[in-house]
């Protein structure tokens, strides 16, 4: 079998468009199916919760969490999670720590999957401030 210059020459760049187009494939899958805030922040955040007085109990969701004045790994999300005070001789009370857009999440620029995994985890969002500090109201005699 004889094989010319012009086929061989072809036949080469046949391989190199064939490669080319791979990795853009790859790259393409990548940026587009990833989700930047869950991967580089994670769908928790720590944040600090004080209260006066101080040693109340926290709880998030009907789970302990300890006493204030202490740090809560707290779940995001797009609506935030209410967390409960409770000490003996003062009024339960439930505070919901504000949530704004987390702009890492920007970074999944135009994947879809990458925007609908960051805001069902709730990674697309994140608190702020991350330090609280909570009255506590003393019960009526």
């Amino acid at each position: 079998m004889k094989i010319s210059l012009g086929n061989f020459i072809t036949h080469q760049n046949q391989l190199f468009m064939n490669k080319l187009l791979s990795y853009f494939l790859i790259l393409t899958i990548a940026f587009t199916c990833t989700s930047c805030a869950s991967i580089i922040k994670g769908t928790t955040q720590t944040i600090h919760v004080t209260s006066e007085p101080p040693g109340a109990d926290i709880e998030i969701n009907g789970v302990p969490h300890g006493k204030t004045p202490t740090d809560v790994v707290i779940k995001k999300s797009i609506k935030g999670e209410p967390i409960v005070l409770k000490k003996a001789g003062y009024e339960d009370k439930v505070f919901t720590p504000p949530v704004v857009f987390d702009q890492i999440a920007i970074l999944n620029l135009f994947g879809l999957v990458g925007w609908g995994v960051d805001y069902f985890t709730g990674a697309i969002m994140q608190y702020a401030p991350t330090s609280y500090s909570i009255p506590l109201t003393p019960l009526k005699k």
